[in-house]
Formats: structure tokens, sequence, C-alpha cells
């Protein structure tokens, strides 16, 4: 079955909806007694949805909706229509549906994580926008995308992201909320909250697999700091030095302590050649 469940999501990504088609079906008759179809059924339906055919995706999370009513998967059935309602633009409708499934699955171990999945769909249409922006062909008649619609997406984003934080159990899920809603923060340019948010992942998830990138990420906030006018450059420099300091003694064996460590070097090599003047 996850063979042919494959088979749809290639097609799906590779634009042939004609095979897509073809293999989606396939899925749902040859393994219509399979227990875990209704979860290959909204994973193709995730695919779908991030692909923009948002009728084929809503099509087979209503199939899961009908036919396995105390399914598990409902959840991500649920959320995954919420996606489609956000990628539809009717935001309203996409926030009284999370309102329900944070109502109906409280308790559930996978509420948080469906919840922020629904963030991700905001987050990926963001990420479509901005690339319109940078690769849209020059010409007289040709026009960015709208930053407006760019920070609409971020915020939406951030802000489902952060009712996973504020209204949900703690989970790993949490950490990455915070760590997203960071970027959101990053890419509005409200860099001293990017910063917060990747602090909190550090002081209450040391562990989490990302802290090693989250630790060197404060660094690298800082120089934006910087660079925007905010703070000055020494005051970044020695932001960056502690975060970093922090870094290769709490994460020495992670990929990020390397660059952290020749920052480092090229900070004391630079402060050495200031003090001989």
């Amino acid at each position: 079955m996850w063979s042919q469940s494959e088979v749809a999501k290639f097609h799906i990504r590779d634009a042939n909806e004609y095979a897509a088609t073809a293999a989606d079906s396939k899925l749902l008759k040859d393994f219509a007694k399979h227990p875990n179809l209704p979860t290959s059924i909204c994973q193709v339906g995730d695919v779908y949805c991030t692909a923009g055919k948002l009728d084929e995706s809503g099509k087979l999370f209503q199939h899961v909706l009908k036919n396995w009513p105390q399914d598990e998967q409902l959840i991500w059935a649920k959320a995954g229509l919420a996606c489609i309602d956000i990628a539809r633009g009717e935001d309203a409708k996409a926030n009284t549906a999370i309102d329900n499934i944070i109502a109906e699955y409280k308790g559930h171990q996978n509420l948080p994580a469906a919840v922020f999945r629904t963030g991700e769909q905001y987050w990926n249409m963001a990420l479509a926008e901005r690339r319109k922006t940078f690769t849209r062909p020059a010409g007289r008649n040709a026009q960015a995308a709208p930053n407006e619609k760019i920070n609409e997406y971020l915020t939406g984003a951030k802000g489902i992201w952060e009712r996973v934080i504020k209204e949900l159990p703690s989970t790993d899920t949490t950490a990455k909320a915070y760590q997203m809603a960071a970027e959101c923060y990053i890419l509005l340019g409200q860099y001293q909250k990017a910063i917060e948010n990747y602090q909190t992942i550090i002081n209450n998830w040391p562990n989490y697999k990302a802290a090693p990138h989250i630790q060197y990420m404060i660094g690298r906030t800082y120089i934006q700091l910087q660079r925007a006018g905010a703070i000055t450059e020494s005051q970044a420099e020695l932001s960056i030095k502690d975060a970093y300091e922090k870094l290769v003694a709490n994460y020495p064996d992670s990929d990020r302590a390397e660059s952290a460590l020749r920052w480092l070097n090229n900070y004391k090599t630079k402060s050495n050649e200031g003090a001989e003047k």
C-alpha cells in the first residue's frame, strides 16, 4: 500500500494529473480493507493540497470523513480541509475549523501537530509568493509580488503557531512552533522577537533536534538586527560572540559549531589587532 501511495504522490508532484488520478484510484480500490488506508489517503491529500490541486485534495479528505468516522486519522483529514480553506483565501472558515478541531480533540496526542500543519499552509503560500518576487521576468509590464500578500501569509502562519504555543499542551511541536514563528518574525523584520523565540527554545528544550541550528541563528539574527540599525556593530559582535561560544560549548559536535568557531577565531584575531594599534 505504501508503495502505491508513493506512486500517487510522485505523479502529483510531477504534475501528471492523469497518472496521479489513476494511482490514487488504484490506492482506494486495491487497499480498501487495509487498516492504514486512512493514513495513506491523508498523506496523498496533503500532497494534492501543496500542489494546489484543492478539489482533488478535498475529495480524499472527505472520503476519510465519510468512511472512517471513528478513525484516529480523522483529525488529520479535518486539518487538511482547514488547509484547503486557507489556500482558497477563506480565512474565517479556516479559523472556525481550527477552533472546532481544538475543541473536539482536546487531549488528543496529535492535536498540536495537526494544528501546526494548518500553519504550514500559510507558510508555504508565503514562500511561493516570495519565489514569484525573485523569479518574475523583468520588463516594462512586470510587477513584483505584493509584499502585503507575503506579510499577510506570514502573519497567518505565525498566528496559528502562536496558538499551538499558548493554547495547547507543551510538546516537541511547541518547540517547532516557536522555531517557525521565529522564522516568520525574521521575514517580517521583527528580529528581536525572533531572538526571543529562539532563546525560549534553548532555555526549555536544550535537547531539541534543531537546537544547535537555533543557537546559531541567535547569532545570525543579531547581524540582521545590526543591519537594521537597531544595535551598533560592537553590540552585535558581543551578542554574536556570546551566542557562538554557547554553541561551541553546548553542541561541539554539531555542523554549526565549525562555522561558529571560525567566526570566533576571526573575532579574536580582529580584537587582538585592534589592541596592538
